[in-house]
């Protein structure tokens, strides 16, 4: 049984090869930017139908995009919520810093696969759990103002490994 239900944007094509591999066949970005290589999914369906519309907007693919949904497996997660985890991760990167390509070492991706490529225990990570913060939005007001609610921050799954992904797989 999965632990959450994540919804993941992308070519309607590449969400079909998804699916019908079952979840095997992971749709991999080669993100440079967030969490490194992997497939990424957000907790719910308004985030992923916001991505929809911004590749449609920017006209990303040929063809049409699809939100799909699965279950994910939070059992080996690495959790950037997590202070302690935070920290761990900080000690793994000071370890093996002095080994990474100057050139790549100020993009966080390239620092999460160098991390993953290079150290033992980061590759039983299955899962990358992270909040990211968008500074487009704007501040709500009426029931919400004066409280300490952010509307800006979003929480994403990065998926390293297919076995985090459990049944069930559909089109939404």
């Amino acid at each position: 049984m999965p632990d959450i239900i994540g919804y993941h944007a992308n070519e309607k094509i590449k969400c079909d090869e998804f699916i019908a591999s079952l979840g095997k066949n992971l749709v991999i970005s080669q993100d440079k930017q967030y969490l490194g290589d992997g497939m990424y999914f957000w907790d719910n369906s308004a985030n992923a139908m916001y991505w929809k519309k911004q590749k449609e907007r920017k006209r990303c693919f040929d063809s049409n995009v699809s939100i799909l949904s699965c279950g994910i497996e939070l059992e080996n997660m690495l959790d950037l919520t997590d202070e302690e985890i935070i920290d761990f991760l900080e000690q793994q990167w000071n370890k093996l810093e002095s080994h990474c390509p100057s050139e790549k070492i100020h993009n966080m991706g390239w620092r999460m696969n160098f991390l993953f490529a290079n150290s033992p225990l980061m590759r039983k990570i299955h899962v990358v759990k992270a909040h990211v913060t968008y500074q487009t939005e704007s501040a709500r007001a009426g029931f919400w103002q004066d409280s300490y609610f952010s509307f800006s921050t979003r929480t994403i799954y990065c998926v390293k490994d297919s076995r985090a992904i459990k049944l069930p797989i559909a089109m939404i």
